[in-house]
Formats: structure tokens, C-alpha cells, sequence
């Protein structure tokens, strides 16, 4: 993992901004800190799903590995099971906000509102040089976001890293879709965790459309990110790590159409949350086992309705 993390952080810097989790550099850097963290406090972990972000992974971890070294060295050894470092991901505002918490000693009143200054430092020689930060802060705003302090003294210390998270936006190509149009078939994109049922509706719907499979709501949007386009997404509700209803906001925080291009799947067993989102919905959805009659009549009203 270690070895990993390294080559991770190795990769010569492009032009390129790939799409990305910053749950990938956040567990790189968390692999490289772990050596020196437990000796000094328990990790906690609160990634919640977040939309995907336009920037350089190995940049990114550097500013992950500059605050988790900083919340690692603002906690003396010895006493791991009484003190916590944190580390929290979750989506606001139009941003992926990453947290990096301590309960450490806290920064002193007259250096927090310079510590993003180069070359100021509450470690002692030995341990820093009061670069880091102030490099973090770089890196973050030419990434168009911002990074942000709270800290109280004997209590602990929060870092907080907002950064704007990718738009999927739908691009006009109107050769593509007289093309598309012309031979009747559509591009179908099927997520589901259980990988027979959506290798099951692949089979059935293929003689018409083109389908891909996909068996989680983030391989789901790394494709609807990387093209080419799709019309229609077939989306079961409930899944592991990522749930439909989740997928689904996300796709609306990221203001793209895909979000009214899902039909819904599901077996039937909701809990309130999910009766009350169906309940809201214009989204057609299709109860499993799912009518191999009535999904096809469901696919051609709304592709004949929406795409054309």
C-alpha cells in the first residue's frame, strides 16, 4: 500500500485534469501517515458518496498528506486511545468538502490567521519548515477552491478543503444524433450491484439498443463523465456505498440532464425515505422481477418521447 502511495504521488504533473474521488488521494495519504498516527491517536473515517472533481489526483493527496502530517504532529505519542484524528468527505454548496480534524493542542491565537504564510510554524525545527501550508493553499485555490482553519487551544484543530465539483454537461452533437436516430438504436446504460440482473436486461435489450452494464452508482458516473453519450439509464434503487436516490441527486447537483434520463428499479421493500422519494418523482419506475413486456414498452415510450 505504501509503495502504492508513492508511485501515486510520483506521477509527473499534465495539463490533463481527469475526473476523480477525492476518496482515492484521501486513502493514499492516510496510508502513508499510518505508521506514525497510531502511535498517537485512534483514525476515524465518515466518507459519504460525493461527486466527482476535475483535478490532478497526486496534487490532491499532497494537500490531504500536508494536513494529516500536520494533525498527526499536533498530537504527542503515548496516549492513542484519548485522542482521535478524523478525516470527513461530503458534498455542499456545488463543492467536495474534505475535513481533517485533531484533538490535538491546537493552534495559539496570534499565528492562526498566518499560518498559510510560508514559513510559519507551530512544529519545532525538526519537524517542519512552515511550507507545507502554505503550498496546500496553492495547490487548492489553482484547483478554484479554498481551505480553511478552526482551531482552539487544548481542544484541537479542523482543516477544512472546498473544492468546486465537476459539471457533467451534455454537449450538442447533432451529427451523432441524426446518425443515432436514423438506425432507431440507443445508447442504455444499466447500473445494478447484482451483476446477473443487469446481465440479464443487457441480453434482453440489446437486439435493439446498445447496453453497458455497470454494477455501482460510481462506475455509473465515471462513464456518464468520459462519454459517449447515453440516453437512457436503467437504475436500480437501492445499492451498497452509493444508492440510487444518491446517484440521482447527485447527477442534479451536478445540474446535467442525465437525471431525467433514469428509469428506476427496484424489489419492492422501501423503507420511508425511498417511498417518499418514488412518491416525488416524475421518473417512471419498474418493479423486480421486472416484466420483460413492460420494460420494453417502458424504453421505446420514453426513448420515442424524450430522445426522438
Amino acid at each position: 500500500e505504501v509503495v502504492r502511495s508513492i508511485q501515486s504521488f510520483s506521477r509527473v504533473d499534465n495539463e490533463e485534469s481527469p475526473l476523480i474521488r477525492v476518496d482515492g488521494p484521501l486513502e493514499f495519504s492516510i496510508n502513508l501517515v499510518m505508521t506514525d498516527l497510531r502511535y498517537r491517536a485512534r483514525l476515524e473515517r465518515d466518507l459519504r458518496p460525493t461527486p466527482l472533481v476535475a483535478v490532478n489526483e497526486s496534487r490532491l493527496g499532497q494537500v490531504f498528506l500536508n494536513l494529516l502530517i500536520n494533525a498527526v504532529h499536533a498530537i504527542p505519542e503515548g496516549n492513542p486511545d484519548e485522542n482521535t484524528i478524523r478525516v470527513s468527505t461530503r458534498a455542499a454548496g456545488g463543492c467536495v468538502i474534505v475535513e481533517v480534524s485533531d484533538t490535538g493542542n491546537g493552534i495559539q491565537p496570534h499565528l492562526l490567521g498566518r499560518v498559510f504564510e510560508p514559513f510559519v510554524t507551530t512544529k519545532s525545527h525538526d519537524e517542519g519548515t512552515g511550507l507545507g501550508l502554505s503550498i496546500s493553499r496553492s495547490i487548492v485555490e489553482e484547483l478554484g477552491g479554498r481551505i480553511e482553519v478552526e482551531s482552539e487551544v487544548g481542544v484541537g484543530t479542523v482543516f477544512r478543503v472546498s473544492i468546486p465539483h465537476a459539471r457533467l454537461e451534455r454537449p450538442d452533437r447533432p451529427e451523432q444524433k441524426a446518425s443515432v436516430n436514423q438506425t432507431g438504436r440507443k445508447q442504455i446504460l444499466i447500473v445494478d450491484d447484482e451483476i446477473q440482473v443487469g446481465t440479464s436486461l443487457r441480453r434482453v435489450l440489446s437486439g435493439e439498443h446498445d447496453v453497458e452494464v455497470v454494477v455501482s452508482a460510481h462506475e455509473a458516473l465515471l462513464r456518464l463523465s468520459e462519454g459517449p453519450q447515453i440516453d437512457l439509464v436503467l437504475c436500480d434503487l437501492m445499492m451498497p456505498v452509493m444508492s440510487g436516490i444518491e446517484f440521482y441527486r447527485t447527477l442534479i447537483e451536478m445540474n446535467c440532464d442525465y437525471a431525467d434520463r433514469i428509469i428506476f428499479m427496484t424489489g419492492g421493500v422501501f423503507t420511508q425515505q425511498e417511498q417518499k422519494f418514488l412518491n416525488t418523482l416524475e421518473n417512471p419506475w419498474l418493479a423486480k422481477p421486472i416484466d420483460i413486456g413492460e420494460l420494453k414498452s417502458y424504453v421505446t415510450n420514453w426513448v420515442s418521447e424524450h430522445v426522438g
